[in-house]
């Protein structure tokens, strides 16, 4: 079996390993190109655990450097990405989110949730946030809350200029929905407001939050996804 040209990081051995081509594909330039390529795609697994993985190696003309330290002759080299990757935060457990297991959430607010915690702990915070306000709103869907009554913080409802309750189908009318209807506790609700604007801030600014920041506002999300799926079912309530 051929092995992979270069050490590339093993998600299961947690360091750089050598790898065995499993399958290939490669895509080469012609002589019509403006740039001579060559891309190839491997299906690899580890020489060590034989854990599965995907390589991008690519190298073009532009694509050289001296060998010796910049003393030496011009070598050609080329870029090697495995997925999955390396994670940013792996082994800081100040940073790193385990994914909690979930028995009653729905399938598709379980692959969200999974996939924030995923892209979080590749580094990916931008996307995690965004993923984070995306989550609510996946929830709010599911269980049918789109409108609710807008709140002060002191917890009264916002009027209009005609001394009307404003009721909204916004976000933050369906994160108040959930509230109405006992699905979360009004601290809850509040902290999901401020998730919401960490996450409008992510889209429309490009702003991303901090480490802990984010973690702790997982934390309250999943307490909701606990909440709102297993409690209600819980064993207990049936005894």
């Amino acid at each position: 079996m051929q092995r992979l040209e270069e050490k590339v990081y093993c998600s299961k051995c947690e360091r750089h390993t050598n790898h065995n081509i499993i399958m290939t594909h490669e895509k080469k330039s012609s002589s019509e190109d403006d740039i001579q390529f060559s891309h190839k795609y491997h299906i690899v697994q580890c020489a060590g655990c034989d854990e599965i993985a995907f390589v991008d190696q690519y190298g073009d003309e532009d694509m050289w450097e001296y060998a010796n330290e910049g003393h030496g002759e011009r070598v050609w080299v080329e870029e090697f990405r495995v997925y999955p990757e390396k994670s940013v935060v792996e082994g800081n457990p100040v940073f790193w989110i385990e994914r909690k297991e979930y028995r009653n959430v729905p399938g598709v607010v379980q692959v969200l949730y999974s996939q924030i915690i995923e892209v979080y702990n590749q580094g990916y915070f931008l996307l995690a946030t965004i993923g984070m306000r995306t989550l609510i709103e996946a929830i709010c869907l599911d269980v049918g809350i789109n409108k609710g009554y807008l709140y002060n913080d002191d917890n009264t409802v916002k009027e209009n200029k005609r001394g009307e309750p404003i009721f909204s189908s916004s976000l933050e009318g369906e994160i108040f929905g959930l509230f109405e209807e006992n699905m979360i506790i009004w601290d809850q609700a509040i902290i999901l407001q401020k998730i919401r604007d960490i996450g409008n801030a992510a889209v429309h600014e490009i702003k991303e939050p901090s480490f802990l920041v984010f973690k702790s506002a997982m934390q309250i999300i999943e307490q909701v996804l606990n909440n709102v799926y297993e409690l209600k079912v819980h064993k207990l309530l049936k005894q």
